[in-house]
């Protein structure tokens, strides 16, 4: 059994844990194949539980545009060397510029434009409008990026028109998500009063996407927002203390909750229990709210885009483009009202969930990453 060596950057299970790309990084390493050797590199203490089968490495750094510029571009590069690792893979957009050992990136981030798909490139237009260093890091993250080995894609999603050379694998989440088990009430959730019943936003947290998203729940609000609250989870600090004054703004305060970070055992939980996801955002194509709404067959609000079709197909009510925005966000209000009310259309999507997911196992999972490892 020939060993392979691979570094990961866990700097997201810590500052930002229920992120595209900390969900992703949390999947592969649950999928890792007994001839990985995997080093964990951790900025700190992470509120998920992690495999035992990981060498874990802890550097303390706090969060910050200048902290992470450094841990990207030389803490990581020195200690892939220090550790003769055969590769990094890493699961966030945080490649070194000057990177010498093999470098593979699965594709995470969501892309600014709704109706765009996954470009590198798309790097440099969220750089705008942030301060000069964080301007800088994703600059040399960028230049990082175009020079990686390889770009790891999911399979079912239309490819990258990135000039990179792409490695498909099909697509996986963590085995929590898939269990067939019924889910235990995680102690962390016993102080949070959830309701019974609830659609779940778990999506990126930019102004411009929380406002569209807020516009868009205020159409089933007045339907469904009594009985069926909105629970926000994931958002980062900023964006957790800027939504309940635009909450208030729009007139939704008393139909929305916004949770805390919360670990992956909870995150579990609250997809299992939800009554849909709501997601009128753009998507990640690792690590995406979408993907694992279908591993737990819970029906899905979304745009219409070659991504969202590709991935859900007839599993989620998919609403299509249209001109006006306030047409956009009424559609999805209408959209989420027929989801929760019908229920012989909730469950028409859930079986369709359960028919596109058949095909997601552990052993496949592992032999692919373990062939893309042997690569280098």
């Amino acid at each position: 059994m020939v060993e392979r060596k691979i570094l990961f950057d866990g700097w997201s299970l810590v500052h930002q844990p229920l992120s595209p790309a900390a969900i992703h990084l949390l999947a592969v390493l649950d999928r890792l194949p007994e001839e990985a050797h995997a080093i964990l590199v951790l900025p700190g203490k992470t509120i998920h539980h992690l495999p035992g089968n990981l060498e874990i490495r802890v550097l303390p750094n706090e969060p910050g545009s200048a902290k992470q510029l450094l841990w990207e571009q030389w803490m990581l590069p020195r200690l892939a060397k220090k550790y003769e690792v055969n590769i990094v893979h890493l699961c966030s957009l945080s490649a070194a510029l000057f990177q010498t050992c093999p470098t593979v990136f699965s594709a995470v981030g969501y892309p600014s434009n709704l109706y765009s798909t996954w470009l590198l490139k798309d790097v440099e237009a969220q750089a705008r409008g942030v301060g000069v260093v964080e301007r800088f890091r994703k600059a040399l993250a960028y230049g990082g990026l175009a020079r990686v080995n390889g770009l790891i894609w999911p399979s079912d999603l239309p490819k990258s028109s990135d000039n990179l050379p792409v490695m498909f694998i099909p697509p996986f989440v963590h085995s929590k998500f898939t269990e067939d088990d019924k889910p235990v009430h995680p102690p962390e959730l016993d102080v949070l009063n959830l309701p019974e019943y609830f659609v779940l936003y778990h999506g990126p947290d930019r102004s411009a996407d929380l406002e569209r998203l807020c516009e868009s729940w205020r159409w089933a609000a007045g339907t469904i927002g009594s009985d069926f609250p909105l629970i926000l989870v994931g958002l980062n600090p900023q964006a957790q203390q800027i939504m309940p004054a635009l909450a208030v703004k729009i007139g939704i305060e008393k139909t929305i909750r916004i949770l805390p970070y919360l670990s992956l055992e909870s995150l579990v939980f609250l997809y299992r229990q939800c009554s849909a996801l709501f997601h009128p955002a753009t998507v990640s194509p690792w690590g995406n709210s979408l993907r694992l709404a279908l591993a737990c067959a819970k029906p899905v609000v979304a745009p219409e885009t070659p991504h969202t079709d590709a991935l859900i197909g007839p599993a989620g009510y998919l609403v299509p483009r249209v001109s006006a925005n306030t047409a956009l966000m009424r559609a999805f209000g209408a959209a989420l009202i027929s989801v929760v009310t019908n229920e012989e259309l909730s469950e028409q999507l859930a079986s369709s969930a359960r028919r596109r997911t058949t095909g997601w196992n552990l052993a496949y999972s592992q032999q692919c990453l373990l062939e893309l490892y042997r690569k280098f």
